[in-house]
């Protein structure tokens, strides 16, 4: 069990963390993250067509959030809905191939920025990073979103 003074340290570096993740926002190119970026993501993670409230849980984000987005993503073309199959009442939501193409170009000017920024990180540094974060996640609870089988970078 970590020590209350290993955490203390924990939470002094994560405070920052949140800081990097607006540094990153900022030097991707302008529109490269559209508003709503995180549900587009999930749903291009995804294997197949999602309820909202299932996006909802995956993000962690109230429901009116969620909805918010998905008009917007919707509006452009990015997300589809269709009726679900088994339940008339029911829509399921699926990325569109302009919204996969999106998902491209955000992914790829996100990348150059981690490329940039951790120029002196090994490969080992970087995946021991993200096993890490993953374990932090996975104690406070949350389940890791999916991720796609073929990665096109």
């Amino acid at each position: 069990m970590a020590t209350r003074e290993a955490c203390r340290q924990l939470l002094t570096e994560f405070e920052g963390i949140v800081g990097v993740y607006r540094s990153l926002a900022k030097a991707v190119p302008v529109g490269s993250l559209p508003p709503g970026s995180s549900v587009l993501f999930a749903l291009s993670r995804s294997t197949e067509p999602l309820r909202a409230g299932r996006l909802a849980e995956l993000l962690d984000l109230d429901m009116s959030v969620v909805s918010r987005h998905l008009a917007h993503l919707v509006e452009h073309g990015w997300v589809e809905r269709r009726p679900h199959p088994s339940d008339g009442r029911a829509v399921l939501l699926g990325i569109t191939p302009q919204g996969r193409a999106v998902v491209e170009r955000a992914t790829d000017a996100c990348l150059a920025v981690f490329a940039e920024r951790l120029v002196d990180w090994s490969d080992d540094d970087a995946e021991r990073l993200s096993e890490l974060l993953g374990r932090l996640k996975a104690g406070f609870g949350h389940r890791p979103l999916p991720v796609p089988a073929v990665v096109s970078h």
